[in-house]
């Protein structure tokens, strides 16, 4: 598999989008969060999607780059591991 610069492009300007979003709540202090259920799930929903994001970019680098596929959360992150030894 090749790295697709322009598939990893949209995913940037989305997790940018993501980002944007999020900092409206940046002033939102914790005991607000803790007080309102509707606001600590839309930041906790925000945090996931940025999440989301940024495992998918780094997977297809990896599997781009490296040819390593995570099927598993456990699994990502072994991969990251022997990758940054690997480089």
């Amino acid at each position: 598999m090749v790295v697709r610069e322009e598939g990893i492009k949209q995913r940037l300007k989305e997790l940018d989008e993501i980002l944007q979003e999020l900092s409206k709540y940046r002033q939102v202090s914790r005991a607000e969060v803790d007080s309102s259920l509707s606001q600590r799930w839309i930041i906790e929903r925000g945090l996931i999607a940025a999440a989301s994001v940024i495992f998918d970019i780094a997977d297809h680098i990896l599997a781009g780059h490296f040819g390593y596929y995570a099927e598993t959360y456990e699994s990502r992150k072994i991969v990251r591991f022997i990758a940054m030894r690997r480089s």
